[in-house]
């Protein structure tokens, strides 16, 4: 009997993980969407970032208002529709045909790292919130959305976007 039940068992396991949903597969819109978002500024004014992995979104804050440090933390269930207009909005492929590598943060100016995990596809640039991306636009608008709602935005940071 034993010997019967562990071939069953391993074509039991075979058949299970080969008919599983492969909820990673960019090219049918089912995939894990993971950003990373971080703003840092010169003279240590601000170190902030945004973070979405599946539905949730996490905010760290710190920066400088009025000779006093700001320090927020949130954490947000994202809507279904949330994430899927995430997913709409992002022209994955040019995204990942950019290749920004600037920033003003050597001359005490603010640096910000967009990184994205579509499903197994990662890309990462770095730019200055001078550069202007309008392909990008409707992408970071509704980053900027999120975290407004979570925390507060620096004013103007993206808007040649």
């Amino acid at each position: 009997m034993k010997k019967i039940l562990k071939p069953f068992a391993c074509c039991l396991l075979v058949i299970l993980f080969a008919c599983s949903k492969n909820d990673n597969d960019p090219e049918t819109g089912d995939y894990n969407l993971r950003v990373s978002m971080v703003i840092h500024c010169g003279w240590a004014s601000c170190l902030d970032s945004l973070s979405i992995d599946g539905n949730y979104a996490s905010l760290k804050q710190n920066y400088r208002a009025n000779s006093s440090t700001i320090k927020v933390s949130a954490v947000k269930v994202l809507e279904d529709k949330q994430i899927e207009s995430l997913k709409t909005a992002l022209d994955w492929n040019y995204f990942s045909s950019l290749n920004y590598n600037s920033g003003d943060l050597g001359a005490d100016g603010c640096d910000i790292w967009l990184r994205i995990n579509r499903g197994n596809q990662s890309h990462a640039i770095r730019f200055s919130p001078t550069d202007t991306i309008p392909q990008l636009r409707a992408f970071t608008d509704q980053l900027d959305s999120i975290w407004s709602d979570m925390g507060n935005f620096p004013p103007e940071m993206l808007d040649n976007f």
